[in-house]
């Protein structure tokens, strides 16, 4: 239930355990206004890969950057949503993809994969399903937003289950997705929003580390938003941490916490959380060095960053 913030000013500058949630889950989507962080839906009970038996959760936290000790629930989503990919614009934050639970816990409720995306409208918090839908049911995506557009990068397939290289954009001004547009150089998930690490400027997107059928990877690519062209960044990461929560400045992106070594399972119990953040600058092509640690090592954080 956490809250956690981190200076983008004096690196190793931590303000650990500003606040709490009211609910403790994983997997769940961030976005953020210029005031108040996000957190909707996400994964609740056991920590399981199966994604036939896990629960969702139905709940919007909503906190304040100024007092996050502070949280409250603007609204409810209409049904239980867990591996969501959020987007933020200028007004309105975006949650689409993911898996959909109705009926009982677990393996007794019905879980469907969705390609609606919702929104929700920062002055009011009124929360509406736009007109646009996403072109694959995908889970576990990478995001990033220019300031026109939203793009969602990649992730995971439940039916049949698979690692896909998708990536499409949509219009913040109308909402509709576009054709596919690029794909990434390898089939990788686990690298965006909630899960993984997407960071932006004004010019590009990246995503990073994250993993495939091969395993984890330590990766950078950039997404040029003029050309929508993705290239294989020169550098890479410290660790090969999967399942980390990203934020980014003006000037660098940030990967926090994660899990860590590849190639290990949860069901085995050789699965190691991470405490340490890491940065990359957006400028140079210098590999990520870790600043500072978070109060206690873990995994699939959701991120807000105060725009």
């Amino acid at each position: 239930t956490i809250i956690e913030a981190y200076s983008f000013i004096v690196d190793g500058n931590t303000n650990n355990q500003i606040g709490n949630l009211s609910q403790g889950r994983m997997d769940s989507g961030g976005f953020a206004s210029s005031t108040h962080g996000y957190s909707v839906g996400g994964r609740i009970g056991e920590n399981s890969n199966n994604l036939n038996s896990i629960d969702y959760s139905a709940v919007v936290d909503k906190f304040s950057f100024a007092t996050a000790n502070t949280v409250t629930q603007p609204f409810t989503l209409a049904q239980r949503h867990g591996n969501l990919t959020t987007h933020t614009s200028a007004t309105r934050g975006y949650y689409s993809g993911g898996h959909l639970q109705s009926g009982g816990a677990g393996a007794s409720g019905s879980q469907t994969d969705t390609l609606v995306i919702d929104s929700v409208l920062f002055a009011s918090d009124n929360s509406r399903t736009s007109p646009g839908f996403i072109d694959v049911a995908v889970s576990q995506s990478n995001t990033t937003s220019s300031a026109t557009d939203a793009y969602h990068i990649s992730g995971r397939t439940r039916s049949p289950e698979a690692f896909v290289t998708v990536t499409y954009k949509f219009s913040f001004a109308n909402e509709a997705p576009n054709t596919t547009i690029a794909s990434l150089t390898g089939a990788n998930t686990n690298r965006g929003h909630s899960s993984g690490g997407s960071y932006c400027d004004v010019t590009a997107g990246y995503v990073s580390s994250g993993n495939n059928a091969a395993g984890f990877n330590t990766t950078i690519e950039k997404y040029t938003y003029a050309s929508d062209v993705v290239t294989v960044e020169p550098r890479t990461l410290v660790r090969d941490d999967n399942g980390v929560g990203s934020s980014s400045s003006t000037t660098h992106g940030y990967s926090s916490g994660g899990t860590n070594p590849p190639g290990t399972t949860f069901a085995s119990g050789q699965v190691t959380t991470s405490n340490q953040v890491q940065k990359f600058s957006f400028s140079s092509t210098n590999n990520s060095v870790d600043i500072t640690t978070l109060s206690n090592a873990t995994f699939n954080l959701s991120h807000h960053i105060q725009r």
